[in-house]
């Protein structure tokens, strides 16, 4: 998609972009786009993590950006706000879809996408833990839209079991459909003086080819 138009989305967006303020929702409309804060359990569990995902409902025809984007775009990226000691795993993409535009490349994910990770909570946690997280995306159809989204919910924590949350139930299955599927070709890079040399090496059952 090309870099048309690029405007500043309105709502939620300056809230987003004023550092150390959090608003106290787990969701936020932005043009275009729903954007959810979702927790896997009502409450969080001391030295146990938690699964935590980021959901975009995007309106028809609207798409945003892989992590590496392509040839234009905007990079979809959290930036997250913890508690001390609460700590984040790495970021769990869905399996992005080709776009080609008139010769331009970019990876993009369109409908209803969910980002998925997983937070560590310390041991000695008690009280309660205040989630926080800085969504930074573009948004595209005819014109691109950079778009920011700020979320937070507190969490009791507490000793025992806590019942899944309904929000978990209904953004699982969009995680899993789009959930990147092992057992592609190995694939290795080497820079040889100017040019960088990759090499695929195909797995037991795999239908590529040397070639």
């Amino acid at each position: 998609m090309t870099r048309l138009g690029w405007r500043i989305a309105a709502c939620g967006s300056l809230l987003g972009m004023m550092p150390g303020i959090l608003p106290a929702q787990s969701q936020v409309r932005n043009p275009n786009a729903l954007i959810s804060l979702v927790t896997e359990r009502s409450a969080a569990h001391p030295g146990q993590d938690i699964g935590v995902a980021i959901r975009l409902e995007m309106e028809p025809g609207w798409h945003i950006y892989w992590r590496n984007p392509g040839e234009s775009g905007i990079a979809t990226s959290m930036e997250w706000r913890l508690p001390e000691g609460w700590t984040v795993d790495p970021l769990d993409y869905p399996t992005p879809q080709r776009e080609d535009v008139a010769g331009v490349v970019t990876h993009v994910h369109s409908g209803d996408v969910a980002f998925g990770t997983r937070i560590r909570v310390p041991d000695l946690a008690s009280g309660s833990g205040r989630l926080g997280v800085k969504v930074t995306y573009g948004i595209c159809r005819d014109t691109c839209i950079p778009g920011t989204a700020t979320l937070s919910m507190t969490l009791p924590v507490a000793a025992g079991s806590s019942s899944i949350t309904p929000e978990w139930l209904q953004v699982l299955p969009t995680m899993n459909t789009r959930r990147p599927v092992a057992g592609g070709p190995r694939i290795a890079a080497v820079v040889a003086d100017t040019m960088v040399v990759l090499t695929l090496r195909s797995r037991p059952g795999s239908p590529l080819r040397p070639g």
